[in-house]
């Protein structure tokens, strides 16, 4: 079964296509989106359940071939089928197709609203954390990342070629600041390119963009890739258990079609609208008919559905700064036994030592 949320909940249009430009914003949506999925906040999960309910509902009335598949037990077994029979489950299935039946989290009904669904809160108990408050995954980018700190002050390129996009800079920006490959460089607008290489050309240090890059650099900067901070993450696992309510105002027959359609619902569509959304290992169990003295109106039976399951909350521990790039470099900690030629500052170190066996080398 599909997930419930297709493309066009990412992209309204409902394409991903286009130009270069656009193709690049919409994976960056698309990837900002699968993001910030680590970002779940506090479940919510009576919304997450109502929800559910609705798109289930939604879903069966748009596949009528799966009325069939509710009550078949009715017309096969041996005893029912001759005191119930075809006439009743076409019965069953009309008044579920026809009647309106809305879906409310936790709130007091009016008569006028019978038959309802409803859904309410039992028990949220926090359950063993084996890894403490730390996240299953315990960094993310953050939700709305900040933009990236310019790392030196504005300058314009000693020498710029578009045809290949190579770039001298000034000697004063190499000592304000390192730069490394996949780090951007900002022009007088804002916009970023992301520096591909930093290479020699003609015995100074270069930076090399997409070749054929037009853009105005007589103001640029030098920042880091975005984001340039990223998010701690902590959570604990909670046990909910919520109780689902079928009410009808009617016949008894009514209340069984009404709990045997929820039932059908929380089954089929467990792993696409709860499972997928983050309620995980569900179970389901049924109470038996009871007339409900709650409300104004006669004749009023309720069923009710409970349904358990475990959800994750989820909340932001610190903003931390990453690690733009390392600028490694080799250094002689130890040459009082190279030849008087060598200088140890341009050489590589020899060792004496193994540092796993200890044999010598």
């Amino acid at each position: 079964m599909p997930f419930p949320l297709p493309f066009p909940y990412l992209f309204p249009n409902g394409t991903v296509s286009g130009n270069a430009a656009t193709l690049e914003s919409q994976a960056e949506r698309l990837s900002s989106f699968a993001d910030s999925e680590e970002h779940t906040g506090i479940y919510q999960g009576d919304i997450i359940v109502q929800s559910a309910i609705r798109a289930a509902i939604k879903d069966v009335r748009a596949n009528p071939w799966l009325w069939k598949y509710i009550f078949p037990s009715l017309l096969t077994d041996p005893v029912t089928m001759t005191e119930y029979g075809p006439k009743l489950v076409a019965r069953m299935i009309e008044w579920l197709i026809k009647t309106d039946f809305p879906v409310f989290v936790n709130t007091r009904l009016d008569p006028a609203k019978i038959p309802a669904i409803t859904i309410n809160l039992i028990d949220s108990q926090e359950v063993d954390n084996t890894l403490a408050d730390i996240n299953y995954q315990p960094s993310a980018r953050p939700i709305e990342p900040t933009a990236p700190a310019a790392l030196c002050s504005p300058f314009a390129p000693t020498s710029w070629d578009s045809t290949t996009g190579v770039m001298n800079i000034p000697d004063s920006v190499w000592s304000e600041t390192y730069i490394f490959p996949d780090m951007l460089i900002r022009d007088k607008t804002g916009t970023s390119y992301r520096i591909q290489n930093v290479q020699e050309v003609g015995g100074a240090m270069a930076l090399k963009l997409e070749p054929g890059t037009v853009a105005d650099f007589s103001e640029a900067v030098i920042t880091c890739k975005d984001p340039e901070q990223i998010v701690a993450l902590e959570s604990a696992q909670h046990r909910e258990s919520y109780l689902i309510g079928c009410h009808v105002a009617g016949e008894s027959w009514q209340l069984s079609a009404l709990h045997s359609f929820m039932q059908f619902c929380l089954f089929r569509y467990r792993q696409s609208y709860l499972e997928a959304r983050g309620f995980q290992v569900s179970a389901v169990t049924s109470t038996d008919f009871s007339k409900n003295q709650s409300f104004e109106m006669d004749n009023v039976w309720s069923r009710y559905i409970s349904l358990n399951g475990k959800v994750r909350n989820c909340w932001p521990k610190a903003k931390e700064t990453v690690i733009a790039g390392i600028d490694p470099a080799l250094r002689v900690i130890g040459g009082e036994h190279l030849p008087p030629d060598m200088d140890p500052n341009e050489a590589l170190w020899l060792g004496e030592l193994d540092a796993l066996d200890r044999r010598r080398r």
